[in-house]
């Protein structure tokens, strides 16, 4: 579709910096949190604004709506969190006080019931959201508190820091420091619950990958086999396995139940940068520097396709949700596609002019995406190899992307510290977010649609 032209899409401009964002669970609201300290909620469809929220008198550090959307609960760079109503924006209950710093991350329950935030102060705080009162506050970290997180039942909080701990309390008791993960000797590079939270696993820059149990907080399997920092780690669909990928060239899987280590994928001959799990869970890809991208046989960890093709560094994979497909990207500037029961490539795109660094596929496999150092994102067609869309806005390379379940929707994280959306299917620019400070690492939808979250260089 070269030379057709495509209009922009609304979009945001405030007159101050935006340093928080997120959408409503139904989809219908977008709150955003300004430097002025005012939050300002639109309908998501038309961008309309609703009402404004005169919430804080410094900038709005965090926002997150309830997942029944009855309130809003906010952060600043003060010390306090506030709830509102999230139907008109008048004041819900009463100021949260209690951080002696600035609060870095706030979370809901997935009843409604609870608020979890974390703070500069060290500290995990939880709140009776229809109390308003302090329920528990949990101290043991010594460095800043970046992250929280409720468990998919809700049942565990986990919270992550710099001090390299990793802790556990049980949301439903006050017990507010039920477990603390100790083990990994250097940096933690991926954390994550199981698709059951009954399970996390974790991976650091000293060649471990680590599986704890939320349930009971006992340290499970320590993985050992790799020598370099491991750089990936991704379950199952059945969340019985795991697989790592690591600067030592391997790939490794390995069992959650019986903590075995059921085999080392060795052929690569240089650092892994990406794996996955096929839909179905029969098949595992692996990208490498080493220029190829390979398809495995999860039952017995044998190569089935060696996709050669690539001239350099391969620096990104993903499965289509057939898992009849695999997308590529490189350092030699191209997109390619092959056909994963065969190994065949079936299309190869030389439209990015510098490395492409990400690529995924829409829900429905139809559309493609690669973002590149070039600073653009191309939208492509799988079935025929069109290029369909060139999606032009951010300053630095695009670093990851990811589509809304329902496809219509693409998000991209750049080097630019922002996050941009773009309508897949007018070609148009949605939404600025400019809340990092530094390069955006990675982007991700909930399953749902409702929520995004985002990671940057900035912690």
């Amino acid at each position: 579709m070269d030379g057709v032209q495509f209009g922009e899409s609304q979009y945001l401009q405030e007159s101050f910096s935006v340093h928080s964002c997120g959408y409503s669970p139904d989809g219908r609201k977008l709150a955003v949190g300004c430097s002025d300290g005012i939050i300002r909620v639109y309908n998501a469809e038309s961008l309309e604004r609703l009402y404004i929220i005169l919430a804080h008198t410094s900038a709005v550090t965090s926002l997150a709506f309830s997942p029944r959307v009855q309130e809003i609960s906010s952060a600043s760079e003060g010390t306090s969190v506030k709830l509102w109503d999230a139907q008109n924006g008048g004041r819900a209950g009463p100021v949260l006080i209690g951080h002696e710093n600035c609060v870095t991350s706030i979370a809901f329950s997935p009843n409604d019931r609870e608020i979890a935030s974390g703070s500069w102060d060290t500290t995990v705080r939880l709140w009776d959201v229809h109390l308003g009162t302090l329920r528990a506050v949990i101290q043991g970290h010594t460095d800043w508190v970046l992250c929280v997180a409720y468990s998919p039942t809700g049942r565990h909080i986990a919270s992550g820091s710099q001090d390299m701990t990793i802790r556990l309390l049980d949301a439903t008791t006050t017990d507010t420091n039920r477990f603390v993960w100790v083990g990994h000797t250097d940096a933690v590079t991926c954390v994550a619950f199981s698709v059951t939270g009954e399970q996390v696993v974790t991976g650091g820059k000293d060649s471990t990958v680590r599986l704890w149990d939320p349930l009971t907080g006992t340290p499970g399997a320590v993985f050992g086999g790799h020598s370099g920092t491991v750089t990936t780690v991704a379950y199952s669909p059945n969340g019985q396995s795991v697989i790592s990928g690591s600067t030592d060239k391997t790939v490794r899987f390995w069992d959650t139940n019986s903590q075995a280590v059921l085999r080392g994928l060795n052929n690569h001959s240089d650092a892994i940068s990406g794996v996955a799990f096929s839909k179905d869970g029969r098949h595992i890809v692996s990208g490498s520097h080493d220029q190829t991208v390979r398809i495995w046989s999860a039952d017995a960890g044998v190569p089935i396709s060696v996709l050669r093709g690539h001239t350099r560094k391969v620096n990104a994979v993903a499965f289509s949700p057939t898992g009849l497909q695999v997308a590529s990207g490189g350092e030699d500037k191209t997109v390619r596609l092959w056909c994963a029961p065969t190994g065949r490539q079936e299309f190869v795109w030389n439209n990015h002019t510098e490395s492409v660094i990400t690529v995924a596929f829409t829900p429905s496999g139809e559309q493609l995406a690669s973002g590149s150092e070039d600073n653009t994102i191309l939208l492509l067609n799988p079935t025929t190899g069109e290029r369909m869309h060139v999606f032009r806005g951010h300053d630095l390379p695009v670093s990851s992307l990811s589509f809304s379940p329902p496809g219509h929707w693409l998000v991209s994280g750049s080097w630019d510290s922002t996050v941009r959306f773009w309508d897949v299917r007018f070609g148009g620019e949605g939404p600025v977010w400019q809340g990092h400070t530094e390069a955006v690492s990675a982007v991700d939808f909930s399953p749902s649609g409702a929520w995004i979250v985002t990671g940057g260089k900035d912690n």
